[in-house]
């Protein structure tokens, strides 16, 4: 069943996979990390985000790309169901992991804009403040600490971010 399970997923077939996979998982004496990844990473694509968060807990302290992934998808997953704080600590523990580079970055952004919009200053700036100048999110990431600066009233750091975006919108 898991063998079914994990081929139709990598023929990109989650819903054909999930009740192979989830037939395994219920019969199963013990599940491998990926094994868990797998059945989560299904859910997930089938949109079951609350199953999903259960599987990809399930790798919370591996510390490896597959465990990368699994935060990434766990925090995605919280913001689809609209947990915003439990999304925020998920992506933080994603952009921690150095296994995937462009997904660190992803993570790290999404980190910190979740912290700006949960008004975690302090938090969303030091993550803004990691993103470096050839990211795909620089600019956003300068118009995000400009408005925090404004909004705790530090306008000359806020000019000085603002003055030094190269693109103005």
């Amino acid at each position: 069943y898991q063998l079914v399970g994990q081929t139709y997923l990598e023929m990109g077939q989650p819903r054909q996979a999930l009740p192979y996979l989830e037939y395994y998982a219920q019969n199963a004496s013990k599940m491998t990390e990926g094994e868990f990844y797998q059945l989560g990473y299904a859910q997930y694509q089938e949109g079951d985000y609350q199953k999903a968060v259960k599987n990809f807990e399930q790798l919370d302290n591996v510390d490896s790309e597959l465990g990368q992934y699994a935060q990434f998808y766990r925090a995605d997953s919280y913001l689809r169901m609209g947990n915003k704080t439990s999304a925020f600590s998920s992506f933080r523990a994603a952009s921690r992991m150095d296994y995937d580079s462009e997904l660190r970055e992803d993570a790290l952004f999404a980190y910190a804009k979740l912290g700006y919009e949960l008004k975690k200053d302090r938090e969303a700036l030091l993550a803004l403040q990691s993103i470096q100048r050839n990211s795909k999110y620089y600019s956003e990431a300068q118009t995000l600490m400009s408005e925090i600066f404004l909004n705790t009233r530090d306008y000359q750091r806020a000019m000085k971010i603002l003055e030094e975006i190269p693109n103005k919108t």
